[in-house]
């Protein structure tokens, strides 16, 4: 009984420190749960069996206890990840539910309309600028590379069609030089949904370079003709901070919010998130 009780001792959701590997401690919070799907539904007597039931499901990282029908729904993550906790959805939800994370991925990235531009200069990509985490947003690069200087991250990318489906890229290792070296991109490790291919590898080791400031005449074009900054290695294909389009088209050659493999150059998404754990 009283391992039971260590189980489901609350404690507050810690959104920067990796857990360690292996280690799982179901926790009770009032997350969003929009990033997950149901995965079982069944009738218990308690709110202990149900996060009971919970923890012995490989796949389940949230559990939710309804006392008047005696429901226990345990939710996964969408698309097979192995962890979607984000940092912006704990605490935000109107249900008490358990998880089985006390970690988050933080944003650092988020696109999903032309409300704002992020065609600006590099003093504000620096800085950080946009609606806040539900929105358009970027985090700054002052504030990423704070995040990366100490232990190892790992990077996120998620990313919707104009159809609805979603997909995502992974890396293992991601991390940004100091200021005096322009926040120079170290990225590998990657992985992701099915068909969906590496981006990012093309940029590893080069500076951010936006419109007014950047390494070379042809990465500060790059990001005037893209309208918006990135670890620009030529004109890319892909560019995620690209400008937003109201559809899927582009008026050029990766002139969007793009992602080329395996969606082109000429596509622009619907919505693109990169996270951070």
């Amino acid at each position: 009984m009283l391992g039971l009780l260590t189980v489901l001792s609350i404690a507050a959701a810690v959104c920067e420190a990796p857990e360690p590997p292996g280690s799982i401690s179901w926790t009770q919070s009032f997350d969003k749960l929009e990033d997950y799907e149901v995965a079982r539904t069944e009738r218990v007597a308690s709110e202990i069996q149900c996060v009971t039931l919970a923890s012995r499901a490989a796949s389940a990282q949230v559990a939710a206890y309804d006392a008047k029908t005696e429901l226990c729904r345990t939710y996964r993550c969408r698309m097979g990840l192995p962890h979607c906790r984000k940092c912006r959805n704990v605490h935000k939800g109107n249900q008490s539910v358990w998880t089985a994370r006390t970690n988050c991925w933080t944003t650092i990235q988020h696109r999903i309309s032309d409300s704002t531009s992020f065609g600006v200069g590099y003093h504000r990509y620096k800085k950080g600028f946009g609606e806040g985490e539900n929105g358009n947003f970027w985090i700054g690069l002052r504030t990423i590379r704070d995040l990366t200087s100490g232990p190892e991250r790992q990077l996120l990318i998620l990313m919707k069609l104009w159809n609805g489906t979603e997909s995502f890229a992974r890396y293992t290792r991601f991390s940004v030089d100091t200021e005096d070296n322009d926040f120079k991109l170290f990225i590998s490790g990657f992985s992701g949904s099915s068909g969906v291919g590496d981006d990012l590898a093309q940029f590893n080791g080069k500076r951010f370079s936006a419109k007014d400031d950047a390494s070379g005449d042809t990465e500060e074009d790059c990001a005037r003709d893209a309208k918006g900054a990135w670890w620009f290695a030529g004109c890319p294909d892909g560019h995620p901070n690209g400008a937003y389009q109201t559809s899927s088209a582009v008026p050029g050659k990766g002139q969007g919010v793009i992602w080329s493999r395996p969606y082109g150059a000429e596509y622009s998404l619907k919505e693109v998130e990169m996270l951070l754990i």
